[in-house]
């Protein structure tokens, strides 16, 4: 804050008595998010106060009178990880207590009310409007069963988000130039490869062109349509007509060189100038089942090769922290399969486990290929509800063979298919059922009706989801609580944290994180497992003790 003008609007000498209670929000000159704050994008230019009695004071120097009321011990933000993002940014005190607004109206599936840039009328607004509906927005949370999602896993993700966010990650500018020139080249050597193919020139990129060449010239089976009614060239389409001509792993070919291109330049354009590092814009609302979004740019997901340029500090190694199979360790803790309990009771290979009741084989005789292409795929398949044709398309097997292995599934894990109807029946009278700790997804009743298959897939797919999202954001407060001084918390990446040690104690914070991570939520008996990779750089992290 540079300038020396502004007080209360009201001219009244702000000395006295601290208010129990004040909102608080914050006007910035660029975007209003705490990625725009922490790259340097967005700087402070006012603070905006509204005490219980809304009156609104406005603070535009940091030595302004004004600020006193950031005493008060309760603080109130439209938007908590973003206050929190300036007030680090530019040494404001932290509150004692606080609310946040934003979350709760998400958590209750209202509208969200943070706007990109705000002026200071609007920021003022919305001020006087969180100072007189914090107390109603708290009743509705407790009168629909939100109370422990928000207070207990919400609330106390909000610091380690804005310090995620402010710590960004580090990267290497010179392997993500490296993995440009080279994905360009291997680009433009797939589109040679396709026009002496063809005779004539294809661009892999246009999916029209592509299914043209595919499905008109070449003759290929359609073995999928979108939803316009064209031949499908996606990956799982393509995955199918892989071995029925030569261009189809020309174009996968492509596609990954592609991807890599596409994904080193959105970090190269989103590295700061001022930081030198990737701020990138963590949202732990930002999905409706309850996990936390990451955008501009996405880190999750990441191939291999891109994630060689995510490193470490001079001196310092990355920790990956991932708790193994979360969403199924969920699903044996809400239908109570005895089989699946026995599997993670027993730490046996979930994906073993499940490849050998598809094959009708003993779990000794699957080999590593099965365990994967079969095992693995299905499993996920199941937490998110997949009919016989999803599993077809996840397998490549016809639809005979894909209902074959779900009976055969369910005859081993019979709780699970238990739960599911029940869940899908309930579902079809009460809306979609809540996690484990109350998170409720919600959805347009129209949409529903229009779509019963869907769904009724999401009624499945919601509570697994979004209770696995519960656990990692409690491990990721528990995580930042037991973190050394020393070390940093840089990304929440789906089930997995990613932190920065000292070289010369990775292993043995690592090894407290894991057993922070590992000691499991109230309710959760399942046991939770996590794995420990350690290197210099997020790709090059290898599996640790």
């Amino acid at each position: 804050m540079t300038t020396a003008t502004a007080t209360s609007r009201n001219g009244v000498a702000l000395t006295g008595t601290i208010p129990r209670s004040i909102a608080v929000d914050y006007v910035v000159d660029g975007p209003r998010t705490a990625a725009a704050v922490a790259s340097g994008r967005s700087m402070l230019q006012a603070v905006v106060m509204v005490t219980p009695d809304g009156e609104v004071h406005t603070a535009h120097h940091a030595q302004n009178p004004a600020l006193h009321l950031l005493r008060a011990p309760h603080r109130g933000y439209c938007d908590a990880v973003f206050g929190r993002a300036v007030e680090m940014k530019f040494g404001l005190a932290p509150p004692a207590d606080f609310d946040d607004v934003r979350a709760m109206l998400v958590l209750l599936g209202d509208e969200d009310p943070n706007d990109p840039i705000v002026s200071l009328d609007a920021a003022a607004e919305m001020a006087q409007y969180m100072a007189a509906s914090l107390d109603r927005l708290r009743a509705r949370i407790q009168a629909e069963g939100l109370a422990y999602v928000y207070r207990q896993i919400e609330l106390p993700v909000v610091q380690p988000t804005a310090d995620m966010i402010l710590n960004g990650v580090g990267v290497d500018t010179q392997v993500l130039a490296q993995l440009i020139a080279d994905s360009t080249r291997q680009m433009a050597h797939g589109r040679e490869q396709l026009r002496q193919l063809s005779g004539r020139h294809i661009n892999p990129a246009s999916a029209e062109d592509l299914g043209s060449y595919l499905f008109g010239e070449l003759g290929l089976p359609v073995v999928e349509w979108t939803g316009n009614g064209n031949p499908s060239t996606d990956k799982l389409a393509l995955r199918q007509l892989e071995d029925l001509h030569p261009a189809i792993p020309m174009v996968q070919a492509y596609r990954r060189s592609e991807a890599i291109h596409n994904v080193a330049q959105a970090l190269s354009h989103a590295r700061s100038s001022v930081t030198g590092r990737i701020h990138p814009h963590l949202d732990p609302l930002g999905a409706s089942t309850g996990r936390f979004s990451c955008s501009l740019p996405n880190l999750q997901g990441l191939p291999n090769e891109v994630r060689r340029a995510i490193t470490a500090d001079p001196g310092h190694m990355l920790i990956e922290l991932d708790i193994a199979h979360a969403e199924l360790r969920v699903l044996a803790q809400m239908s109570q399969d005895p089989e699946l309990l026995r599997v993670f009771q027993q730490d046996r290979d979930v994906h073993r486990e499940t490849a050998a009741a598809l094959l009708a084989i003993d779990a000794e005789r699957v080999s590593r290929e099965q365990r994967n292409d079969i095992g693995k795929r299905f499993n996920f398949g199941v937490s998110y509800g997949q009919t016989a044709y999803g599993v077809a398309k996840q397998l490549g097997a016809s639809l005979s063979e894909a209902q074959d292995c779900i009976e055969r599934y369910f005859r081993r894990f019979q709780g699970v298919r238990a739960w599911i109807q029940a869940i899908q029946q309930a579902a079809r009278w009460t809306g979609l059922p809540r996690t484990l700790y109350g998170r409720q997804r919600r959805v347009d009743p129209l949409a529903a009706e229009d779509d019963a298959g869907h769904y009724l897939r999401q009624a499945i797919n919601g509570p697994v989801q979004g209770t696995a999202a519960d656990l990692i954001k409690m491990a990721t407060a528990r995580v930042h609580r037991a973190l050394p001084a020393d070390c940093r918390l840089l990304l929440c990446v789906h089930d997995s944290l990613l932190v920065q040690a000292p070289t010369e104690r990775a292993e043995e914070v690592a090894s407290e994180l894991r057993r922070v991570m590992e000691c499991p939520p109230p309710g959760f008996t399942v046991p939770i497992k996590v794995e420990v990779k350690i290197g210099p750089t997020w790709g090059r992290c290898v599996s640790g003790k």
